[in-house]
């Protein structure tokens, strides 16, 4: 595969000069042009889910703690246990999200600065 070295762009055989910079193209090795491949896409879906649970953290605590202190729509609570525990649920959603975003995004930085 041949490689301009200055600008990065990947040409086929036949071409001599990069046609954005006028350079001479490199000829790199197929090992290294395998690990220069684009970002596997099943690192998306997890990337999705954190990013989603993180989203919509809010609504999904406060249904948690309102089943919790609510079951019947009519229960009596306490307004400070019932901000705690809404505060408990949100923030360990945000940790979860926050978790599950992590390998996606440690993956696209390595590869990003691996090329």
């Amino acid at each position: 595969m041949l490689i301009c070295p200055v600008c990065k762009n990947e040409y086929q055989e036949g071409y001599k000069t990069c046609s954005d910079c006028k350079c001479d193209l490199i000829e790199i090795p197929d090992v290294i042009a395998e690990k220069s491949k684009p970002v596997k896409a099943g690192m998306l879906i997890p990337f999705l889910l954190g990013l989603l649970i993180i989203l919509c953290s809010p609504i999904i605590s406060y249904q948690f703690t309102a089943d919790f202190f609510i079951p019947d729509g009519n229960g009596i609570f306490d307004p400070a246990q019932f901000i705690w525990m809404l505060n408990a649920f949100h923030y360990s959603l945000l940790l979860v999200g926050s978790i599950i975003c992590l390998p996606p995004i440690l993956y696209w930085f390595k590869n990003r600065n691996s090329q």
